[in-house]
């Protein structure tokens, strides 16, 4: 089989896909046959040893079939990037029967992230105002929807004029650039000028930095990943106390780990899709030979949605 093998960190320029072994499942595992590979932002941060999970070597950093010819879904910490996988059966989760593979994949990883961003960590309510920062990608077009939904006012922070017609359509209420050299002054006059309730947050960096200081007394600033690769500030334990603030991460590898929590998120998420209160974004399929270059889609932040890599070449 194919698959996308790695002995080392690395720059995601110089991956290679070649031929390996087929894997073969353990007592508490099931094999996969995969038609479609979703990749994710933390792929990246493995691969550039970003110390977000953890992970052994050889990395082969997706949905597919059992041998039964049931459809699944299955998340894996390493070993995604193949034609054919082993997952652990608590790990894997049924397709609706409708679904296709890209709104399978598009609400699983970024989508379950989103979920426990804004209503599990968030506790997102109705007429609270929310911060989502790069959100036309995967994990932000989705939490764009989730707390429109609820009832946020929701402010969606993106870069291009295309994204900002895109997030406009999804419901957000408020579009931001950015890169406005008056961030901080168009954040801090929301909600009747005390800022956002909750942020989500996945720059790093100044954007980082910027969103805890514009953040409402009791709010909360969830970050999941640090895409500029820059730094934040170091934070003093004072910016928490005044105004009682809350920084919490999200790492997905984490709630993969309680028994059957995950199950009953996906269930919810797909009774969304199936009501149309979410539309997954799909952006494009690139040949499992390309993962290179979605990495660098990722990490240039070119992408619009989900992007996926067919196995089949």
């Amino acid at each position: 089989m194919k698959a996308i093998i790695v002995n080392d960190f690395l720059k995601p320029e110089i991956m290679e896909c070649m031929d390996a072994p087929e894997p073969i499942p353990s007592s508490n595992e099931d094999l996969i046959n995969v038609t479609s590979i979703g990749v994710n932002f933390g792929d990246i941060e493995r691969l550039v040893n970003n110390n977000f999970g953890s992970h052994g070597f050889p990395l082969i950093p997706g949905a597919g079939y059992l041998e039964n010819g049931e459809r699944v879904v299955a998340f894996l910490t390493s070993g995604g990037y193949a034609q054919k996988v082993c997952a652990r059966k608590d790990n894997i989760f049924k397709i609706p029967k409708d679904f296709s593979d890209e709104t399978a994949l598009t609400i699983f990883a970024q989508g379950i992230t989103a979920w426990i961003a804004i209503n599990k960590i968030g506790d997102l309510k109705s007429g609270k105002t929310v911060l989502i920062h790069a959100a036309a990608g995967g994990v932000g077009s989705i939490a764009v929807q989730i707390a429109k939904s609820l009832g946020a006012f929701v402010i969606a922070a993106v870069s291009t004029q295309e994204k900002a017609e895109l997030v406009k359509n999804l419901g957000a209420d408020l579009v931001v650039d950015p890169h406005d050299s008056n961030l901080r002054g168009l954040l801090q006059q929301t909600n009747l000028g005390i800022g956002p309730d909750l942020v989500l947050e996945m720059v790093g960096g100044k954007r980082f930095d910027t969103s805890l200081e514009v953040l409402a007394p009791l709010g909360k600033l969830v970050t999941y990943g640090m895409v500029s690769r820059n730094l934040p500030s170091q934070i003093q334990p004072t910016e928490l106390i005044n105004g009682s603030k809350t920084i919490s991460g999200l790492c997905l590898d984490d709630y993969f780990q309680i028994h059957g929590y995950i199950q009953s998120i996906y269930d919810e998420l797909c009774e969304f899709v199936i009501a149309k209160k979410i539309k997954p974004i799909f952006n494009k399929y690139l040949p499992l030979s390309q993962a290179s270059r979605a990495h660098q889609e990722l990490l240039g932040r070119k992408n619009i949605g989900k992007i996926l890599l067919d196995p089949t070449f």
